[in-house]
């Protein structure tokens, strides 16, 4: 029964497990469909992806960036890899790069940081400043440790960086004198991380003096750890690794112990008032004093922190000079050039300045040229948690973007051939490279120490071109291992040798207390074994020819600078004759503009006043003008009055044109037949009727009682009347509906009034003068125009008096407009006649009575009795015309 139990228990149990392994190959499944759109190398397995490959790379010893270099080439900038259900983007994009590294919205990616949190269940980085994903926690953690790196205080940190470098200088001259080779990274390794200690925690450990350091061994057994547990998932599930687990749990332990230890000493010793030493853990302290951090998970913070800077302040750097140092002893013409940079700023200078880290151009150079080739941090990720497009790709959010510096500063279309170290692509007028160069990073998230990285780098190099010649030991390995950070495979081992004609060095044996045998007793000498004296001996002799030859090689640096300042000197003499000539040639184009300047002055003084002359001139001419334009607006005004009251007029003799056309043609035929065949008494029939007996409305008697009377039905056709009157007599018209006999009595009256003015211009030719009878010859017709109408009346009174001269501003066309004010030309044309025919009345001296004859004057009054009808018909209909007669007194008709 209990068997059977099992046994069915068993089954679901499979059943169950069988069930969760197909789901999650379907999921796996579902994650290849989602970004196998994006290209990639083939995975070697389906649930273990590329795995597979990075376990053949790191057994093999070969370098995994190198691989992703390849595909990088081969599959473009943007291709996929695949481990289990998790997907990872490897990007070298610039555009992308630049989006995502430098926008803090985008996190580190939590499956890989959180690898480093524990280190085989051990709490290794935790949450330091670089396995913090989450951005606030992080920049809380910045803000505490961002003073600690101010430039103010890194300027303090110089004599600490000298004084360890100096005891790498003691160390590496106690092996020239053995004649061993060097391994380099060892050496600076040591220096590197007596330099963090002291720096930041106060802590001289001195490891160049012991034989064997377990902070370096513990450092050296969690990068292994670090790289196995992330890149191999199996690797703590064999036991035959569990031994070495073990060592990696217990280095991890020690240096959280220790930096515990360190940082509860210190709070002692501040809370105790103690004089503790300024470094970059006091610093960390007063700041989070400040901060108000006091609780226990805020010290576990400040744990994780010594340690990423007890691993990553002291590797990265050691890494960087001992590449640094390989290529120096590779490329032989770079090296002399970097030494002779040195030589020229330090010259016999053993300290170095703050200052002098910014003269190092070249030198600058070579680090970053190394960095290129040699990222000590190969690479980093952020979790994209968005959809994206990269290099026209589009890539599905929920994936890890990986962004490997060691394969972007590698690529033929960053950097041109670029596995060759040439420090002349950072020179100041190279081209900058655009987002494919990041050794420490981008954006937020950079590296918080590179600054302090690079001087302690710059500091150690220099000391090292400085006192010693070294070379590369023949036969050695310059690949790369991967320890999680890249550093030299063999080492990087090398031949030193002291430089002799380094003027540092003959300081140095001047000042060396314990090399001046002649201050040493001779008790003392005799105590020495013969190994000590000969070594002793051996190295004063060394001192003492190394002086000579420095020396010597002084008298010689000196010599050839003096000759060079000679040079100089004569160089600066032609340069000053030159430049005295030049002056001489300037004083006298100085001299020539001045006199140019004096002229052009005074000729700018004459066109001054020239303007102002021009000017004023030219104002008079528009002020008289603009006079003139004002005199014409107004008599264009006062026209415009006139035409649009002659325009009544017209309108109004047009309407009645018909109606009074054929009464006036039988009052001027009755007339025509009293002249013809009637009496000699000119009979006056008042309104031209022939028809009127004993006086008529339009007699004189008549019209006295009756002069107010308007006649709207009797306005005839002045206008035309008159415009045939005042044409010439070919251009004259008959008036329609006239019947022959008015028609001949017209064209009679026509002949008669062409008699009268020729015999006006007879007369007027006899008693006018020449110049006076042109302007009366304008046009003798009595009805033309209003000046020569107004003309009339004052000849009569000129030749009643016998002077026979008018004014000829009174006849002149151009007065007509003041002799007539506001009336209309019509009017005026009527009135003119009008005065014509009262000035007939007067009685002219006897010698004026042949001027005109019985008949002329009948026809002359016919006439005017026609135009005072037609006025008083249209004062009757029209008040304007009324009110222009108002002012005229008239007889009436004749």
């Amino acid at each position: 029964m209990i068997s059977e139990w099992v046994s069915f228990i068993m089954f679901y149990l499979l059943a169950a497990v069988f069930s969760a392994f197909l789901a999650y190959c379907l999921y796996v499944r579902h994650v290849h469909q989602k970004y196998d759109h994006i290209g990639g190398p083939p995975r070697d397995n389906f649930l273990l992806g590329h795995l597979p490959s990075f376990r053949r790379a790191t057994k093999s010893k070969s370098l995994l960036h190198d691989l992703f270099l390849e595909w990088g080439e081969k599959y473009g900038p943007v291709y996929r890899l695949n481990s289990f259900h998790y997907a990872m983007i490897m990007v070298h994009c610039p555009e992308a790069t630049k989006t995502i590294l430098m926008s803090p919205k985008y996190l580190k990616d939590p499956f890989v940081y959180k690898r480093l949190f524990n280190l085989f269940g051990k709490r290794f980085l935790g949450n330091g400043l670089i396995t913090a994903a989450d951005h606030d926690t992080w920049y809380r953690q910045r803000r505490i440790m961002d003073p600690a790196f101010s430039s103010s205080y890194l300027r303090g940190l110089m004599g600490t960086f000298n004084e360890m470098s100096e005891r790498l200088m003691d160390k590496l001259e106690e092996i020239a004198e053995t004649k061993t080779p060097a391994v380099m990274h060892d050496l600076v390794n040591c220096v590197t991380l007596d330099v963090i200690c002291k720096v930041a925690f106060g802590v001289d450990l001195n490891l160049l003096m012991q034989t064997e350091s377990l902070f370096q061994n513990a450092v050296e057994l969690c990068l292994k750890g670090m790289v196995l547990d992330i890149r191999d998932p199996f690797f703590r599930l064999f036991p035959k690794n569990w031994k070495i687990i073990q060592q990696v749990k217990d280095a991890a332990e020690l240096l959280r112990k220790t930096g515990e230890k360190w940082i509860q000493n210190r709070k002692t010793a501040v809370e105790n008032g103690e004089d503790v030493p300024q470094d970059i853990l006091t610093q960390i302290l007063r700041t989070a004093e400040e901060e108000k951090v006091t609780n226990a998970k805020d010290d576990e913070l400040m744990l994780d922190n010594f340690v990423t800077f007890f691993i990553a302040g002291q590797e990265t750097t050691a890494n960087q000079l001992s590449f640094a140092i390989m290529e120096l002893g590779r490329h032989p013409e770079i090296y002399k050039r970097a030494k002779a940079e040195v030589d020229e700023v330090l010259g016999t200078k053993r300290d170095i300045s703050y200052e002098d880290l910014g003269k190092f151009t070249y030198l600058s150079q070579i680090l970053k040229e190394t960095l290129r080739l040699y990222p000590t941090a190969p690479g980093t990720n952020r979790w994209l948690h968005e959809d994206m497009v990269m290099n026209g790709l589009k890539v599905p959010g929920g994936c890890s973007i990986v962004f490997s510096s060691y394969v972007s500063q590698r690529l033929e279309k960053f950097f041109k051939d670029p596995l060759k170290f040439d420090p002349e692509r950072f020179d100041v007028n190279a081209p900058k490279p655009y987002y494919c160069y990041y050794p420490f990073a981008l954006g937020p998230r950079t590296c918080l120490g590179q600054v302090f990285s690079q001087m302690e780098a710059k500091v150690v190099l220099a000391k090292l071109l400085q006192r010693f010649e070294f070379s590369l030991v023949p036969g050695q390995s310059f690949s790369i291992k991967d320890t999680g950070t890249l550093r030299p495979m063999s080492g990087v081992i090398c031949n030193i040798k002291p430089c002799y004609c380094s003027p540092v060095r003959v300081m140095m044996a001047k000042h060396s207390p314990n090399d001046d045998l002649s201050k040493i007793s001779d008790d003392e000498l005799i105590r020495w074994s013969k190994e000590d004296l000969i070594k002793r001996l051996r190295r004063v002799d060394g001192e003492k020819m190394s002086l000579m030859l420095e020396h010597g090689n002084m008298m010689k640096d000196i010599n050839r600078r003096l000759q060079v300042h000679l040079h100089e000197i004569r160089n600066l003499k032609d340069v000053n004759q030159k430049l005295q000539d030049d002056n001489q040639e300037l004083r006298e184009l100085c001299c020539f503009l001045d006199d140019d300047r004096q002229k052009g002055k005074k000729l700018s003084r004459e066109w001054q006043r020239f303007g102002r002359y021009t000017a004023s001139s030219v104002w008079k001419e528009v002020s008289t003008y603009q006079q003139k334009l004002k005199d014409l607006e107004v008599n264009q005004e006062n026209i415009l009055r006139e035409n649009a009251e002659l325009k009544e007029i017209i309108l109004m003799l047009d309407e009645d044109r018909n109606g009074a056309g054929s009464r006036s043609s039988i009052d001027s035929q009755s007339s025509l037949s009293n002249l013809n065949g009637g009496s000699g008494t000119v009979r006056d029939v008042g309104d031209g009727s022939s028809t009127s007996s004993g006086g008529s409305a339009g007699s004189p008697d008549h019209h006295l009682n009756h002069i107010h009377k308007t006649v709207e039905t009797k306005v005839g056709t002045i206008r035309r009347s008159m415009d045939d009157l005042s044409a010439p007599h070919h251009h004259r018209s008959i008036p329609n509906g006239l019947n022959d006999a008015s028609s001949n009595y017209i064209r009679q009256l026509e002949t008669k009034v062409r008699i009268l003015e020729d015999n006006n211009n007879k007369l007027l030719s006899q008693q006018c003068h020449p110049g006076e009878l042109r302007v009366l010859r304008k046009g003798t017709t009595l009805y033309r125009s209003e000046s020569q109408l107004s003309s009339l009346p004052q000849r009569h009174e000129a030749l009643l008096n016998g002077t026979g001269r008018l004014q000829t501003s009174e006849s002149s066309p151009s007065t007509g407009f003041n002799s007539s004010g506001q009336k209309p030309e019509a009017v005026v044309h009527a009135m003119k006649v009008l005065e014509v025919h009262d000035n007939l009345d007067k009685k002219l001296p006897e010698e004026s009575e042949e001027d005109l004859n019985e008949n002329e004057k009948a026809i002359v009054r016919e006439m005017c009795n026609v135009v005072w009808r037609k006025l008083g018909d249209a004062a009757g209909s029209k008040p304007s015309v009324r009110q222009q007669l108002s002012g005229n007194q008239f007889k009436g008709p004749l």
